[in-house]
């Protein structure tokens, strides 16, 4: 903690304090513009909004689909894989 007060450590901090305020005001400036235009236009086109939300649930009900039907084929894969094993063990493993 003593090595941060010397005055060689202080006076690097001083300047690039000074500097990260306009940095962070800026990004806060653009995050503000960025919510705002995102609200308007939400607010400007309910129709657009509400095809939005209903194609994200569609594409949310075909991912649920494939992944099961993934699971499924995986499923099955693995059966047969086990079928194969247990005619070949009964054959005498050729």
């Amino acid at each position: 903690m003593d090595r941060i007060l010397q005055p060689e450590i202080l006076a690097l901090l001083i300047p690039v304090f000074a500097l990260l305020i306009p940095i962070v005001k800026l990004l806060t400036d653009h995050q503000r513009r960025m919510a705002e235009l995102y609200r308007s236009s939400m607010q400007a086109n309910p129709a657009e909004s509400n095809q939005l939300r209903q194609d994200i649930s569609e594409l949310k009900a075909l991912v649920h689909q494939q992944s099961i039907a993934l699971d499924n084929l995986s499923n099955s894969q693995a059966r047969l894989g086990r079928g194969e094993e247990s005619l070949q063990n009964r054959n005498g493993g050729n």
